[in-house]
């Protein structure tokens, strides 16, 4: 499927259907859709989104430096919530990223590993 303004795609791996509205599972996404946008598949559907899109947190802190690693955790068991990922910039910003949905708050827990190296005194 394919977003008409965005032109963003992904694969639809499942669907719910309710008559004039229903719920569609989206894998495999590249690009991010845009609220009310119309996305179209390669047969003769449609649809508009409502409320799916790519999240972005920003968390500043004097813990992190470039090279750690960030280990993110979902605290729900919420499936609608994927693609996470986490970084770090030269500024000790943690840049946190995933997709769901637009209307529902994911709680997550987040650890710093740091980057370093010791040696044993034996």
């Amino acid at each position: 499927m394919t977003g008409a303004t965005s032109g963003a795609t992904g694969v639809i791996a499942s669907q719910t259907d309710a008559g004039a509205t229903g719920t569609l599972r989206i894998t495999s996404v590249t690009g991010n859709f845009i609220d009310d946008e119309i996305i179209t598949d390669t047969m003769t559907g449609s649809a508009t989104v409502n409320g799916y899109g790519r999240a972005t947190v920003k968390i500043t802190t004097p813990f992190a430096s470039v090279g750690d690693m960030v280990h993110v955790t979902p605290l729900g068991l919420d499936d609608t919530l994927n693609g996470i990922s986490a970084s770090v910039s030269a500024d000790a910003v943690i840049t946190v990223q995933g997709r769901g949905v637009a209307t529902v708050t994911y709680p997550l827990s987040f650890e710093i590993i740091k980057k370093g190296s010791f040696a044993y005194d034996l």
